[in-house]
């Protein structure tokens, strides 16, 4: 039920006698909702509402099939209003209500009325890019489209172009040229990396027509003009999941065509003043990096999800350190002890502070410096384990606070890496509380490989599964970046990325 919110909230802008089931409700249009009560009032009707809140409002449509006649708008005299039924931390559904009206008069004075209301709601989209990655999720994203989101677009009168992605990067190049003032939106249908492939295009297309340099990492990122949607269509699907609440295309369309938005934090990663990725996910060097590179050879063989299991065994066998310089920039101060890095001098790891001018505390800004043998260095925007770093916070607020969630894994046994998942899963409390696991808030951070490796142009001539092991294989939402040369330095960029979602308040492994 719709909250006062002025004065005119509960003015009347139209009141009728319906009938809904044989049942006559007086129903009232508000500014804000619709509301139904039963004639006489003493009447219970399951499965009707009490009030429907027009934000939650699709569109209102003549019933043009009537039995098995087929009339015209104009003797029209039933009307549906589809909206979505919302709950917190579950999907979204769409609902439908058939009206029986008195007139033709009374019908089309409905649906006008209600559909005028919801085209002055600015947030809602009227024009959107769709871009469907075919190949998403063993092939389901084009299925889920024409299934599940083209039907709800059309039924919202949503004028849409679409994109078929046909090769890698088939995205990013077409974003990138978009002629963005067309639209209010894009949406990526599929998994997190057409997301990642239309973020990239996305942000160098507004910072190109900005005038500015997105190769240099101290230049501000120019916030998009139109939001981003996702629908998950993938394997994964996270991006899909923090934004929406929930893994379920109907939800994440349902979100998009009613407006839902906000903005999320986003990072940049470069190599000095070259941009190799933006992310809005994860970035990860070491044992995910190699597990992506050696799956792009694996996938052929063995399918995506076989490729996945089969290249984490493979790697976690191997079980390779790097030798690593780290440099980090503190955000803001730790709740806990246990939220504070670690005792580096269990794993042999040296650490050098430096103060910079115009610290505000002794966190804030201070820059730290540490030498050693890594197993993984892991960023998410997101604290995956909110109930571990102990400061109260809900998932969706570490997407919007302006800090990189890093974690780095020094050596240990392949038992306390498994032990890492095992307590991602389940939520752990204890999980960097560990003497080989340091965890920090990070505004930035650079990576520096203290080992030989061979010619980036070598690499590459011989394929994405020569980079495994070389310390030249990158992790950025799930694709493969491939450096020059063991260096790389990732940038928070605050609530840059505008969305429509509402946030998860709550982080779920099982995706």
């Amino acid at each position: 039920m719709a909250e006062d919110g002025g004065n005119d909230v509960r003015k009347t802008v139209l009141e009728s006698t319906l009938q809904i089931a044989n049942n006559s409700f007086l129903s009232t249009l508000t500014p804000t909702c619709i509301t139904l009560v039963p004639v006489p009032k003493s009447t219970e009707i399951k499965g009707v509402p009490a009030c429907i809140k027009l934000s939650d409002v699709i569109t209102a449509t003549p019933e043009l099939h009537q039995g098995k006649t087929l009339c015209t708008e104009e003797s029209c005299t039933r009307f549906s209003i589809y909206y979505a039924k919302v709950k917190a931390n579950k999907p979204w559904k769409e609902e439908k209500l058939t009206f029986q009206c008195d007139s033709t008069g009374v019908c089309k004075q409905w649906t006008e009325k209600v559909n005028a209301a919801l085209s002055e709601e600015s947030s809602r989209p009227k024009h959107l890019l769709l871009v469907v990655n075919p190949f998403s999720g063993k092939k389901r994203a084009l299925k889920i489209y024409e299934k599940q989101v083209a039907p709800l677009f059309a039924l919202a009168r949503i004028q849409t172009d679409v994109l078929m992605t046909e090769r890698a990067k088939h995205g990013q190049e077409a974003v990138q040229e978009y002629d963005l003032s067309k639209i209010d939106g894009i949406v990526c249908i599929g998994g997190d990396g057409i997301v990642c492939e239309v973020l990239n295009g996305l942000m160098r297309n507004v910072m190109t027509k900005a005038g500015k340099d997105f190769n240099s990492p101290d230049v501000p990122i120019e916030q998009p003009p139109v939001r981003l949607g996702i629908i998950p269509a993938g394997s994964g699907d996270a991006v899909a999941q923090w934004i929406s609440g929930a893994r379920d295309p109907v939800t994440s369309t349902l979100q998009i065509i009613l407006g839902a938005s906000c903005s999320i934090d986003i990072c940049s990663v470069y190599d000095e003043n070259k941009l190799l990725s933006f992310a809005a996910l994860l970035v990860c060097y070491g044992f995910l990096s190699d597990i992506i590179a050696d799956t792009q050879t694996s996938r052929a063989r063995f399918g995506l999800h076989s490729a996945v299991l089969v290249s984490s065994i493979r790697n976690l066998i191997k079980h390779r350190a790097y030798d690593l310089e780290i440099e980090y920039t503190l955000g803001k101060a730790p709740e806990s002890d246990e939220c504070k890095t670690n005792d580096s001098s269990k794993q042999g790891i040296t650490n050098d502070v430096v103060a910079p001018e115009g610290a505000t505390n002794e966190y804030s800004n201070v820059v730290k410096q540490f030498h050693g043998k890594v197993f993984s260095v892991d960023m998410f925007l997101a604290e995956l384990v909110p109930k571990a770093v102990g400061s109260g916070q809900n998932f969706s607020d570490f997407l919007q606070d302006g800090q990189l969630n890093l974690t780095i894994m020094g050596e240990c046994s392949r038992m306390k890496f498994l032990k890492f998942g095992k307590d991602v899963a389940f939520q752990s409390k204890e999980i960097y509380n560990k003497p080989h696991i340091q965890h920090m808030q990070v505004t930035e951070y650079k990576v520096r490989g203290m080992f030989e490796t061979p010619p980036a142009e070598e690499v590459t001539a011989r394929g994405a599964r020569h980079t495994v092991g070389t310390g030249l294989a990158l992790n950025c939402d799930g694709e493969l970046v491939v450096l020059d040369r063991p260096y790389f330095h990732v940038k928070a960029r605050k609530q840059c990325l505008p969305v429509y979602g509402i946030l998860s308040e709550q982080f779920s492994p099982k995706y």
